[in-house]
């Protein structure tokens, strides 16, 4: 079972594990590491585009392809701009990148 004790360094990698030893959430589990990186001050905020263009749009394009139910998907990923989707994400992770290279980590 994963678990999250805070951050610790090995071999120039972060990790995380809960102080308690307490194990991740079966659920939200994206939701708690978001939040154990704002603690951390390693996101700080996450990019509006980031939202915009892919947090909005995650939970219905998995839903969809969950259940199989592939006219809703098709008609979802077509309002869909997946080229600002990607760089939504790269957005995302070069913030991380930066407040880890400000903290010395080589990210």
């Amino acid at each position: 079972m994963l678990r999250y004790s805070g951050p610790c360094v090995r071999s120039g990698v972060l990790l995380y594990s809960h102080p308690n030893d307490q194990p991740l959430p079966e659920r939200s589990a994206v939701k708690f590491i978001v939040k154990a990186l704002q603690a951390e001050g390693i996101l700080q905020s996450v990019p509006h585009s980031y939202t915009e263009h892919f947090e909005r749009h995650i939970m219905p394009v998995r839903n969809n392809f969950a259940h199989g139910d592939w006219r809703h998907l098709a008609a979802t990923l077509n309002k869909l701009d997946l080229t600002q989707s990607f760089l939504a994400v790269a957005e995302y992770f070069l913030r991380i990148k930066e407040n880890l290279s400000r903290r010395g980590f080589e990210a």
